[in-house]
């Protein structure tokens, strides 16, 4: 098998700035990687496992494509598994992305000079600064639900209940919302249509698509916030 190799368009083996291990090697290489994470690595604090384990698995680079993201979705599935995030709202792909030339290059300090130093402060800043994230952009949501059930608390209907589903997925139909509150399709476009309504104005339409031109809705509000830049805690 040829090997695989992380670099520019027109790279080769011979000129990529790294050359995961050879296909050979992987089984060894992954055995290791495994004791690490399910014995070894607990000693350390989770946060520091963590790192190490995600640097590991993105230099043995096991497979031909989406290394990156199995690695990134490997660390929010640790640290829970380690019950030190209840719910996966650390979103480290966001910052590694927005830091991506730093990410490689700490990443690659350690393959080339082993400064492993550089890329555990690196790693660390990233869930700092994602956790303050994380915590203002939950604390904007609890706002937000609290103010819409404010708004709903006299409503005579299912609407209250449509809080629960627009607050964890902003985009909605009339057969995602029946199916969520096990009631009919009329029943749920007439939550809808009451959302949407001048009154409340939590969701707005987004026009048909799909076979039969089914309506799609969006609640603008939560899809705001989850999709804000960035921010962090002073």
């Amino acid at each position: 098998m040829s090997p695989v190799w992380i670099g520019a368009s027109g790279d080769t083996p011979s000129t990529a700035p790294f050359v995961p291990p050879l296909p050979q090697y992987l089984g060894d290489l992954l055995t290791d990687w495994e004791k690490f994470v399910n014995d070894d690595g607990r000693r350390l604090p989770t946060v520091i496992q963590a790192a190490l384990m995600h640097y590991q698995f993105e230099t043995i680079h096991p497979f031909l494509d989406g290394n990156n993201s199995i690695g990134r979705l490997l660390i929010n599935l640790l640290l829970r598994e380690r019950n030190e995030l209840e719910h996966p709202l650390l979103y480290l792909s966001h910052y590694f992305e927005t830091h991506r030339a730093e990410y490689y290059s700490a990443l690659q300090g350690v393959r080339e000079k082993g400064d492993i130093e550089n890329w555990l402060k690196f790693f660390c800043r990233a869930v700092s600064e994602q956790a303050d994230d994380a915590v203002l952009r939950s604390r904007k949501m609890v706002g937000l639900i609290e103010a819409y059930r404010a708004q709903a608390a006299s409503a005579r209907s299912n609407l209250p209940r449509l809080i629960d589903i627009i607050s964890v997925n902003p985009f909605v139909t009339v057969r995602s919302v029946a199916q969520a509150l096990d009631i009919t399709e009329q029943g749920a476009r007439n939550i809808l249509r009451t959302a949407a309504s001048s009154e409340f104005a939590w969701i707005e339409s987004r026009g048909t698509s799909g076979r039969g031109g089914r309506e799609r809705w969006v609640a603008r509000d939560f899809l705001e916030i989850m999709e804000d830049p960035m921010t962090y805690l002073e």
